[in-house]
């Protein structure tokens, strides 16, 4: 779920579904604290940058090919070129 990729109050501010209260007090918090609100998008940026991009997605499906198929003249080089 949302959790295992988002940690609230450092990547992300996380509210319960349905619950209008919660998604306000949430915006008036970003809205409201300036460097709260620039280092939870900072720390959340780097999260995503360091966890979901798509060098680090194609070498891991390079190694499921390769794990899956027996292959393994694939190179990282050819992947990221």
């Amino acid at each position: 779920g949302v959790e295992e990729v988002l940690k609230d109050g450092e990547t992300a501010l996380l509210v319960p579904g349905r619950n209008p209260g919660a998604i306000m007090r949430a915006v008036a918090e970003l809205a409201n604290i300036p460097d709260r609100r620039n280092k939870i998008a900072r720390q959340g940026r780097e999260h995503v940058q360091r966890h979901f991009s798509w060098e680090k997605y194609s070498l891991e499906m390079l190694r499921v090919f390769e794990q899956t198929s027996g292959k393994t003249e694939i190179q990282e080089q050819e992947v990221l070129a």
